[in-house]
């Protein structure tokens, strides 16, 4: 698949998804995602009235998160390709009365925003899904302010011994036999979604990688932080 047919099938990938994308986050990580979320927004130095920019924002549940973080001085904008999830975040945000978020739909990898405009570009589970790792890296460099923060949270393969061995058990042998059986008697699609799923986690960069990325980005003090034995790392960089 070559990269323009790749990105319109995340594109698709993720408009099919919207409905039931919350869901499938949470049982794919066992319930802890908003756990993972949360201790990266306690990394990010987030403060009261900070600007910031949720990248791949989805449906917009981080970006409703960050939202009551930085109150009604503040503001998030939430970017994504995926119109049917911004919808899903824009209806969420109306039931729950939240004023100060934005939704846009645009590329991570083309941001519509000058220089220097945020206090924090951040994201959740988005690199593995862009097209350019290190551009994507770049553009959020480029829109945050001298001194901002750019974070980012992924999972990975897991280092830990034990984990990698129930974590290859279920993504490299239980999902794919079930995808299978579900190309078989129901959707074929449904099987292609699976694999993309495998193929991102053996695709993914190193944490060595990443951080490199973030340096030749720009960034400074560029740590990452570990979680569940390699299996989620949160990334920060800041600008200089």
């Amino acid at each position: 698949m070559n990269k323009e047919k790749e990105e319109v099938y995340i594109k698709k990938l993720f408009n099919k998804m919207a409905s039931h994308y919350n869901f499938t986050t949470i049982v794919l990580t066992l319930g802890i995602f908003p756990l993972i979320q949360n201790y990266m927004l306690r990394k990010s130095n987030l403060k009261t009235g900070d600007n910031v920019i949720d990248i791949c924002c989805g449906t917009g549940k981080l970006s409703l998160k960050i939202a009551k973080r930085v109150g009604d001085g503040g503001k998030v904008v939430g970017i994504d390709f995926s119109s049917k999830m911004l919808d899903v975040g824009r209806l969420m945000m109306k039931n729950k009365s939240i004023k100060n978020v934005e939704f846009i739909e645009g590329n991570a990898l083309d941001l519509p925003f000058s220089n220097n405009n945020f206090e924090i570009a951040i994201n959740s589970f988005a690199l593995r899904n862009v097209l350019n790792i290190k551009k994507s890296i770049e553009e959020m460099s480029r829109v945050v302010k001298s001194g901002g923060q750019v974070v980012c949270l992924e999972a990975a393969i897991p280092t830990n011994k034990i984990l990698l061995q129930g974590f290859n058990l279920i993504f490299f042998k239980i999902i794919p036999f079930f995808a299978k059986i579900i190309n078989k008697v129901k959707d074929n699609d449904k099987y292609f979604d699976y694999l993309w799923l495998i193929k991102s986690f053996k695709e993914f960069p190193s944490q060595t990688e990443i951080k490199n990325m973030y340096i030749n980005a720009g960034l400074v003090e560029v740590k990452s932080f570990s979680l569940i034995g390699g299996l989620f790392t949160v990334y920060l960089g800041q600008k200089r």
